[in-house]
């Protein structure tokens, strides 16, 4: 969604999780220093570094 993506690269928050999109399942990306990660219908483990 744009909405979502303008919001993450405005409010640039420590960690965004998803799982909407099934298949996407499992994969994460940075935008800006935004970790956006899918979990899928299945979810999964993710350590956010500090």
């Amino acid at each position: 969604s744009t909405a979502v993506l303008d919001a993450i690269r405005r409010l640039q928050p420590q960690l965004t999780v998803c799982g909407h999109i099934y298949a996407s399942a499992g994969r994460s990306e940075m935008i800006g220093r935004t970790p956006v990660v899918n979990a899928g219908p299945k979810g999964m483990i993710w350590t956010l570094e500090s």
